[in-house]
């Protein structure tokens, strides 16, 4: 086909609906692709030398995570981020539709069922944390909140029959810069971090096929993570979210900032597609109980709340 000599064409379309789907798989690759990553090595004798390095990274997105699922947000902050997003959308009539549809059906649905939606809430949850503004943080903090809680609820139900199943596997493809991929490289039996909630596939030619064709319009690496899971460990809570999202499809989503090991990292095919076996981290893990216990001392850990956040932020 002539299109197929001009990389900027994405497909030659006849009707209006499959340009709309397209669309909206780029996008969601898009989405997809800016969830920032932070590693940590697990070499004792470099854990100073990583916080002063990953001051805005590893320690900031841990520990705001804590500051945020600690506080009790009033119904007047619900009210604040809906005044701040019909500011933002005002030229916008999709966005403010769907802002509409926020405010008066919010506690009719799940919050992973608005976390799945396809409107605004989830392009600005997706965002680096480095881009979210701290006015931003707060106010949408009552979400996150809430988010977490709704994942913590589900695990809980679905944790019997976890147990009976073992460890089980979940795949998510990113694109990363030729210099991300080259750090991540290096940390092979680090730790490595997710900076936000982590949405992942059971499916595993899913992941798979997005990420090939995330790297045909783009000039970075394409991972494919591959997922280890253990049900019967204490750690960040996770819940197969198939009967609650809003697209209904066989998916995990993490809570925040979720921890895993770095395994093996091996080519698939080409220099450009890479495969990265992680281990989902528990609690209990020696190596990363002390550096975390490191970054706790770094982190403010005298204040509380909104004076911590400050402070972290300054």
């Amino acid at each position: 086909m002539w299109a197929q000599k001009w990389p900027k064409i994405i497909g030659v379309f006849g009707h209006i609906t499959p340009i709309c789907k397209d669309l909206k798989q780029i996008m969601d690759k898009r989405q997809q692709n800016m969830i920032s990553i932070s590693f940590l090595t697990n070499d004792h004798k470099n854990i100073m030398k990583d916080l002063n390095r990953l001051n805005a990274s590893f320690m900031y997105n841990q520990t705001i995570k804590e500051i945020l699922l600690s506080i009790h947000y009033e119904e007047r902050y619900f009210n604040d981020f809906i005044a701040y997003c019909s500011r933002f959308f005002g030229n916008n009539p999709i966005e403010i539709q769907n802002l509409s549809q926020f405010e008066q059906e919010y506690h009719q649905h799940p919050p992973i069922w608005w976390y799945t939606h396809p409107g605004f809430l989830s392009s600005m949850m997706n965002q680096p944390s480095h881009m979210m503004k701290l006015n931003l943080v707060i106010r949408m903090g009552f979400f996150i909140r809430d988010l977490h809680n709704n994942i913590a609820q589900v695990h809980a139900h679905q944790q019997a029959v976890y147990k009976t199943m073992g460890s089980f596997t979940v795949y998510r493809g990113q694109d990363f810069s030729q210099a991300e991929f080259d750090e991540l490289a290096k940390m092979k039996g680090g730790f490595l971090s997710f900076n936000n909630f982590l949405l992942t596939d059971k499916n595993q030619q899913a992941s798979l096929n997005f990420i090939q064709d995330s790297i045909q319009t783009s000039h970075g690496v394409g991972v494919l993570f591959i997922i280890t899971v253990d049900p019967t460990t204490p750690s960040t809570p996770f819940a197969n979210i198939s009967d609650i999202s809003y697209i209904k499809q066989d998916e995990i989503l993490f809570s925040m900032n979720p921890i895993f090991r770095i395994g093996q990292i091996k080519p698939i095919n080409n220099n450009r597609l890479w495969e990265v076996n992680l281990t989902f981290t528990s609690y209990s893990d020696s190596e990363l109980h002390r550096l975390t216990e490191q970054i706790q001392k770094e982190a403010y850990p005298h204040l509380k709340g909104w004076d911590r956040l400050g402070m972290l932020l300054i």
